[in-house]
């Protein structure tokens, strides 16, 4: 970035994403920040089976973003999947 600030040019930045860790963000991260506002009972069934899996795998950052309720309904959804 010292030539965009040297030379006043425009800078071109490629950005390439794996997607195994872009698949591990969605359903650690953004899950939780974008509907976490949800209750249990609102989500669908895929959600519900993606946040299961991820559960454990959440940083402690994270919990606060969660509805109170996610956590009861992660115990039931994975009682009933056994």
């Amino acid at each position: 970035f010292d030539f965009v600030r040297d030379k006043s040019k425009p800078a071109f930045v490629e950005v390439f994403i794996d997607p195994d860790v872009l698949q591990e963000i969605w359903t650690t991260f953004l899950f939780p920040m974008s509907m976490g506002s949800f209750t249990w009972d609102e989500l669908n069934p895929t959600l519900k089976d993606l946040i299961a899996e991820a559960w454990d795998k959440t940083l402690p950052l994270v919990y606060g973003w969660r509805h109170p309720s996610w956590a009861q309904g992660v115990k039931k959804w994975r009682e009933e999947r056994k």
